[in-house]
């Protein structure tokens, strides 16, 4: 990419009206650092006359132009000082954008971000030919300028509407997540409350088991205790009964005891009578 053919003087600055369009992809980081050279040649382009090794980085990042003083040299020295425009602005195309690795230029006749910029800045198109006098090309330049303002300021609306719609377009995504999180925090207490009510319904229904299992307990041991009480008893009656039975039985002996006792004496009674 290069300008249109101009002569070097002394006498006054060579105005070469000269634009350059490069588009680069700079990714998150904002990394804008690239190799640039600017070189000056014979016509032919045979022959580099100067060059200027520069820095992509260290040139404007903002749509308002910054001036740069570059100093373009040969092995003899300075050969030429160049003064540069610089600016920066956001790629925008009527077709889809892709981001690329590498830089690359644009054709202004081409392009329409290109094209737009450079009516902006030259004017009047540098590849047309003048067909009229000077006031009817400053006429068509003026009003070049006003159509490239005016598709600017159109630009700049319809960028204005994407980015609100953007906003609007965050704002209920921004929404719409809030109430999911809303319906999850809702359903995420539905189940924290269903879990604490089975729980409690599992501690009520164990407390009741419990309660149950110790009533049965208890009523086990209280009968075990009847049943004792109930055996001791009838031990008890028992052995009084065997008692009594021991007293009868020693009754008996006694009577019987004395009975022989009787007898004996019947018998000695009738022992003295016969002695008689």
């Amino acid at each position: 990419d290069c300008s249109k053919p101009f002569v070097l003087s002394l006498a006054e600055p060579a105005r070469t009206r000269y634009c350059s369009f490069l588009v680069i992809s700079t990714g998150a980081d904002d990394d804008r650092s690239r190799s640039v050279t600017m070189t000056m040649s014979h016509p032919d382009g045979a022959e580099h006359i100067a060059v200027a090794f520069l820095d992509l980085a260290s040139l404007s990042r903002e749509d308002v132009f910054k001036v740069d003083t570059v100093e373009l040299r040969n092995q003899a020295g300075v050969v030429a000082v160049a003064e540069l425009h610089t600016a920066s602005q956001q790629r925008w195309s009527y077709s889809p954008v892709e981001p690329q690795a590498e830089g690359y230029y644009v054709d202004h006749n081409s392009d329409d971000q290109a094209k737009l910029l450079h009516y902006h800045i030259v004017g009047e198109d540098d590849d047309a030919t003048p067909q009229a006098d000077d006031g009817q090309q400053q006429a068509e330049a003026e009003e070049a300028r006003r159509k490239a303002e005016a598709e600017e300021e159109k630009r700049k609306e319809e960028e204005r509407r994407r980015q609100e719609a953007e906003a609007q377009e965050k704002e209920r995504e921004r929404k719409r997540k809030a109430d999911e999180e809303a319906e999850k925090d809702r359903r995420r207490k539905e189940e924290e409350a269903k879990e604490q009510e089975r729980k409690k319904k599992e501690e009520e229904d164990a407390e009741r088991e419990r309660r149950k299992k110790q009533e049965e307990e208890e009523a086990k041991q209280q009968e075990q205790k009847r049943q004792e009480e109930e055996r001791r008893r009838r031990e008890l009656d028992e052995e009084k009964e065997r008692e009594r039975e021991r007293e009868r039985e020693k009754e008996k002996e006694k009577e019987k005891e004395r009975e022989r006792e009787r007898e004996r004496e019947k018998e000695r009674e009738r022992e003295k009578d016969r002695e008689k």
